[in-house]
């Protein structure tokens, strides 16, 4: 469980480089953090979670309108699907964190405009 942490530490300092932040919500990305560290892990708690979409057997009877699916396994497949996306994202950053300094500045300059949107002319406000 320890080394599960301390990897998914490791990935989340990845993803602090990436745009993950202002598109997914901090569980989301701690959950992708967890399941790129340890999968059989996190599998194992999604299976807690989630127990008619790990097996498919005896589902729920709830069912949205229109689809033949319960609602349960619906959720598990949006949220794999996500994190799948989130995944992709932080791993696109380079392991060593290395990147240009331009990239760093410009990216520095849209987070300052995104926290006081007053400051930024392009802004409605």
């Amino acid at each position: 469980m320890e080394s599960a942490y301390l990897g998914a530490q490791t990935y989340l300092r990845r993803s602090r480089l990436s745009d993950v932040e202002f598109i997914y919500t901090p569980s989301q990305i701690a959950a992708a953090c967890f399941r790129l560290a340890d999968e059989t892990l996190f599998t194992a708690a999604m299976q807690k979670l989630f127990p008619s979409a790990a097996t498919e057997a005896d589902p729920p009877n709830v069912k949205p309108v229109g689809t033949s699916q319960p609602l349960e396994l619906l959720a598990h497949q949006d949220l794999v699907a996500i994190l799948d996306t989130i995944q992709q994202k932080i791993e696109a950053v380079p392991a060593d964190g290395a990147f240009d300094k331009k990239q760093v500045k410009a990216i520095d300059k849209i987070v300052r405009m995104a926290q006081d949107p007053a400051r930024n002319k392009s802004s409605e406000l």
